[in-house]
């Protein structure tokens, strides 16, 4: 099991900043009710299959409203704890 650090934020306001496991992330995605267009758990496989060098990114931008765009940034702290 991975740890990571999470930043999840907007342009105007961050939501969260968390340090935990992807299923911790999961539950944090699934509580802050935020537009989604997949399931948490999709956003981060998505980010995952993108993980470059133990950093993640998922931008929701599928919305004309650009108050309702947000992002997930993640570095992988630690593997295998």
């Amino acid at each position: 099991m991975s740890i990571y650090a999470w930043k999840i934020s907007s342009n105007t306001r961050v939501y969260s900043e968390k340090i935990g496991t992807l299923e911790q992330l999961e539950a944090d995605l699934d509580a802050l009710d935020l537009p989604l267009d997949r399931s948490s758990k999709e956003v981060i496989s998505f980010a995952k299959l993108m993980q470059d060098e133990g950093q993640g990114v998922y931008r929701f931008r599928n919305s004309a409203d650009v108050q309702q765009h947000w992002a997930l940034v993640w570095i992988e702290l630690a593997q295998g704890v």
